[in-house]
C-alpha cells in the first residue's frame, strides 16, 4: 500500500523557478487570495484581472502575458446583471471566459471536477467568495485548509 505522507530527501529535489500569471503578484499553479473589506471592489477588480487574462492586456504595471482562459464561479452577484456588464466595461474576451452557473453551492471538489471537464485548462480561476467552497467556520483553520485541498491540488 503506498503511504501518502513521506519524508524526501532535499537534496533530491530540483528547485524550479516560479511561474508567473502576473509578474510578482499571481503565480501559476499556485493558490492567491485577494482580501479586503466588504464593497471595496475586489469582485470588480476580479473581472479586470480576468479581462486582461483573456485578451493579454497588460497589468497595471505594463507587464502582459499572452491571452488564457479563464473560469469563474461567484455566488453573490449575478452573472447577466453584474459580471458580464464588468466584463464587457473591462473589455474582456468573453469567449475565453467561462462563468459556473449553478443553484446551489458546490464543494472544492466538485468545483475542481466541473473545471477539469472544462474543454480547456483555465489559466485563471476566479471564486468569489472564497467561503462559497468552505464547508463550516471560516474561522476554523483546520476545516478551511481542508476544504482547499482539491483547489490547491488542481493548481
Amino acid at each position: 500500500m503506498h503511504n501518502p505522507v513521506q519524508f524526501i530527501c532535499a537534496d533530491t529535489i530540483e528547485p524550479a523557478a516560479v511561474t508567473w500569471l502576473w509578474q510578482g503578484w499571481i503565480p501559476q499553479g499556485e493558490l492567491t487570495l485577494l482580501i479586503g473589506q466588504p464593497g471595496c471592489l475586489k469582485s470588480t477588480l476580479t473581472c479586470t484581472f480576468a479581462a486582461n487574462v483573456s485578451r493579454g492586456l497588460p497589468w497595471p504595471d505594463g507587464i502582459t502575458s499572452p491571452p488564457a482562459h479563464v473560469a469563474i464561479y461567484a455566488t453573490e452577484d449575478a452573472a447577466k446583471e453584474v459580471i458580464i456588464p464588468r466584463l464587457v466595461a473591462a473589455n474582456a474576451d468573453r469567449q475565453m471566459i467561462d462563468v459556473l452557473s449553478v443553484d446551489h453551492v458546490v464543494t472544492a471538489e466538485t468545483l475542481c471536477s466541473l473545471i477539469k471537464a472544462l474543454d480547456h485548462t483555465p489559466a485563471l480561476v476566479i471564486i468569489d467568495p472564497l467561503s462559497a467552497v468552505v464547508s463550516g467556520s471560516m474561522n476554523d483553520n483546520q476545516r478551511v485548509r481542508n476544504s482547499l485541498a482539491p483547489l490547491i491540488g488542481l493548481a
